[in-house]
């Protein structure tokens, strides 16, 4: 073979292969180290151990730019050197996430001591029997700062106290946050990509095309609006919206406040302003003077045009006449039910209940419970609050509520108020009568003292010239006894003449300190010649050691007249009773009562069991002439005379009287000065006079009974009430757990004696307290003297009732 013969590839080796392979190797572990020079990401050459923490074996140099080590100090270390709180399960759990491809986050600790967060991705590999590995890693602590302050930036947006909504310039929401979900119900995907429109009402959906448009021109602007819920509902809100530029995007930016709180602040002030407004407008017209009815009806006026009350403009004032209502002012009434309404029963309707329960009625639709409904009747509700003055109701002010509508409690206090001034009219008009009607008995007074002087010279002229006659003619002659029956009648004349004085308060009579305790048995001696046999006596006197200014002749005629008038009341016999006692007479009592006067009084009583008198008779029963006796039978002076004397007295003279009931005059004398009235004894027994019993409380006057059941009711007793028997025994029907029965002695369907005797017989144990305006000694024995039962006489006050009760209900002795 010749040595210049060339070998072909196939046969001969390269022998440029290693030289190319060693030039490859170094220009990669050049570029390696460039790589490992340049790069900004970290990059760890790691000796991974079958146990144990991993060994740095290299870095590079951006490691020790970002972490400020030398080398030196990290080469031959455990990488636990860069991360102290490296453990064994978090090797674990990255060695795992590399073997699944997946990267972790992994801290290192600077040189400084700062520590900062990278992204790491990891690659195993095994040369020489030992695993390695390439860990390069990536700074996101900056990143992660982004991250957090955005999500700081987007939980303050959250929790922010206002909504806050971000659209595009054609009105599609792009944000919104929790407070805006929260408050509207809806849902972040119900409302991302929707028009902010569907958060309006319809009336402000309407503008929402303007106001964008005056947004792009402006940039900014506040709205006031009401803001749509998902269930429909509403709320204000003040919405500033405000365009900016995000990320070359135009955005606009709307927060929105609840102005809910300060809107119903400002209606509140607003409203108590109005309120005291209208108050004060009520007040001035009460004092002006001018007709009850037409006052009544500009009050009425005045609060159907207030519009803030939610009432209509239609709504009446009736006035109490007995148990009924009776229509004084209305507005606005279909003349149906004016009608309908004219007179309303108690109890009936819910005006009716609103007088009989003496509490606010109300209805906030036309249901069942009205009873009174017309032809075309549009629905409405009710407001029906009663007229109360000094513990009695004196009417009902009927106001119609808007469908659906609710009077709050500020405006019930209005309401309130309201009634109060009505009252106060009321109860002045009907004192000015009462006064009227004292000042024209003062009139008639008057006349009657200068008819009574005038007539009384007459009388002296002619009984005077009577008597010249009388001593002129014989005994024997025939015109002796004409001239006597001249003498008689001036006589009588002139008794009269003295009634007719006395009623007008002119008598002259001397007054000293008395006690009638010892006058009334003197004159019943002379009384007791006047009446007839078949008329019984009785008499109870406990005024004693009380004593009053007065005359004693003018009491003995005040009890002869009234003995008088009672044995006329009496043709067929009966019983006549003469009680006298020390009482105190309050506030309450004055205020029903005009003329009488607070403090102590001796009271006398002379009560009969004749045919008694009906109101109207009682109302002028002290006038003078006024009489219901056949002609000739009297001369209507007898109970003129009685008022006119007691009146001098400084005292008050009352009626109690139905017709079959008998009658009974309590007479009010003022003690004499220096004098007090002695204290009422208290049973030593009763440690208290509160109780938890319930009481049912039967009597047909509306004020007393309701005085009556809130007195009972404040010293814890429960409390039924019923203004009719009947309805007592219905009541009776229904409850098992009464312990007494209170109830008035007269009354209409059946006394209080028969009431006790049908509720005994339901209820055996049952204790009965009887009341009365007549007196406890006038009323028949058989009716109250049964064991267990007590009586309360009226006028009633406080200590004795409850008193009573607690003596009823122990069984102490009475």
């Amino acid at each position: 073979m010749s040595k210049n013969t060339t070998d072909t590839p196939s046969d001969q080796p390269d022998r440029n292969v290693p030289r190319q392979t060693a030039e490859a190797l170094r220009e990669s572990e050049a570029m390696f180290r460039v790589i490992f020079t340049q790069v900004s990401d970290l990059i760890l050459l790691l000796d991974i151990p079958s146990k144990g923490v991993p060994v740095i074996q290299d870095v590079s140099d951006s490691v020790v730019r970002l972490l400020g080590y030398a080398r030196e100090e990290l080469i031959g270390k455990p990488v636990s050197v860069l991360d102290p709180d490296l453990t064994a399960a978090l090797v674990a759990a990255r060695t795992k996430a590399v073997s699944e491809g997946a990267s972790f986050v992994a801290k290192h600790r600077c040189k400084d001591g700062s520590v900062r967060e990278f992204e790491c991705s990891a690659t195993l590999r095994t040369a020489g029997g030992k695993n390695l590995g390439i860990s390069v890693e990536r700074d996101i602590t900056e990143r992660r700062k982004a991250e957090g302050e955005l999500q700081f930036r987007a939980a303050l947006l959250d929790n922010a106290t206002d909504a806050i909504q971000a659209t595009g310039l054609d009105g599609k929401l792009v944000y919104v946050n929790e407070t805006t979900l929260r408050t509207t119900g809806y849902t972040r995907a119900e409302l991302l990509g929707q028009g902010i429109s569907m958060l309006d009402s319809a009336e402000d959906a309407a503008l929402t095309p303007a106001r964008l448009k005056q947004l792009t021109r402006d940039g900014s602007a506040l709205f006031s609006l009401r803001r749509i819920r998902k269930d429909g509902t509403s709320f204000p809100v003040e919405a500033y919206a405000r365009l900016i530029e995000l990320e070359g995007r135009k955005i606009i930016v709307a927060v929105d406040r609840d102005v809910t709180e300060r809107d119903n602040a400002m209606s509140d002030i607003r409203e108590s302003y109005e309120i005291q407004g209208v108050l004060n407008a009520i007040l001035q017209r009460s004092l002006e003077p001018m007709p009850l009815q037409k006052k009544l009806a500009e009050h009425l006026a005045t609060l159907l045009s207030i519009p803030w009350l939610a009432v209509e403009p239609k709504g009446a004032v009736f006035l109490v006449n007995g148990q009924t209502l009776v229509m004084t002012s209305q507005q606005g009434l279909a003349s149906s039910l004016l009608t309908a309404c004219a007179r309303l029963p108690f109890g009936k309707c819910l005006c009716g209940r609103a007088a009989a329960r003496g509490e606010v009625v109300t209805a906030d639709h036309v249901g069942p419970e009205h009873e009174i409904s017309y032809e075309g009747i549009a629905p409405h509700g009710h407001y029906c609050a009663p007229i109360i003055a000094a513990g009695k109701t004196l009417g009902v002010l009927n106001l119609y509520l808007k469908v659906g509508t609710a009077i709050t409690g500020k405006r019930k206090d209005f309401l309130k108020a309201v009634t109060d001034v009505l009252a106060a009219d009321i109860l002045h008009e009907q004192v000015a009568e009462q006064l009227a009607h004292s000042q024209k008995m003062d009139a008639i007074g008057h006349m009657a003292g200068g008819v009574a002087h005038d007539f009384n010279n007459i009388l002296s002229a002619i009984m005077g010239y009577a008597s010249f006659l009388r001593a002129a003619i014989p005994a024997s002659d025939p015109n002796h006894a004409d001239v006597e029956e001249i003498m008689k009648a001036g006589e009588r004349a002139a008794g009269l003449t003295k009634q007719l004085l006395a009623f007008s308060r002119k008598q002259v009579a001397e007054q000293k300190a008395l006690d009638l305790d010892q006058i009334v048995p003197e004159v019943l001696k002379m009384i007791r010649r006047m009446v007839a046999e078949d008329i019984e006596f009785k008499t109870f006197l406990n005024s004693a050691p009380a004593q009053v200014l007065a005359n004693q002749g003018q009491l003995e005629q005040v009890l002869i007249n009234l003995a008088v008038n009672a044995r006329d009341a009496m043709p067929d016999g009966g019983k006549l009773t003469f009680e006298t006692a020390q009482v105190e007479l309050d506030e309450n009592y004055v205020i029903g009562h005009p003329g009488t006067k607070p403090g102590c009084h001796v009271m006398l009583a002379v009560s009969d069991t004749g045919s008694g008198m009906s109101p109207e008779v009682v109302a002028h029963i002290f006038e003078p002439f006024y009489t219901t006796k056949e002609q000739g039978k009297g001369t209507g002076l007898g109970l003129s005379t009685v008022y006119g004397i007691i009146k001098q007295l400084n005292g008050s003279v009352y009626v109690y009287s139905e017709p079959g009931k008998g009658t009974t005059f309590k007479i009010y004398l003022p003690i004499a000065a220096g004098e007090t009235c002695a204290e009422p004894s208290k049973n030593a027994a009763i440690p208290s006079y509160r109780g938890t019993e319930t009481i049912l409380v039967v009597e047909d006057d509306e004020a007393v009974r309701k005085f009556v059941s809130r007195l009972l009711s404040q010293n814890g007793y429960s409390v039924l009430e019923a203004s009719k028997p009947r309805e007592a025994v219905k009541l009776c029907e229904l409850r098992r757990d009464i312990s007494l029965l209170l109830t008035d002695l007269v009354m209409p369907q059946m006394n209080g004696y028969e009431l006790s005797k049908v509720v005994s017989a339901m209820h055996p144990g049952i204790k009965v307290v009887f009341m009365s305006g007549y007196t406890n000694n006038s009323i028949p024995r058989q009716t109250i003297g049964e064991p267990g039962i007590v009586f309360l006489e009226k006028p009633l006050k406080t200590e004795a009732v409850l008193r009573k009760i607690r003596e009823a209900l122990e069984g102490l002795p009475k």
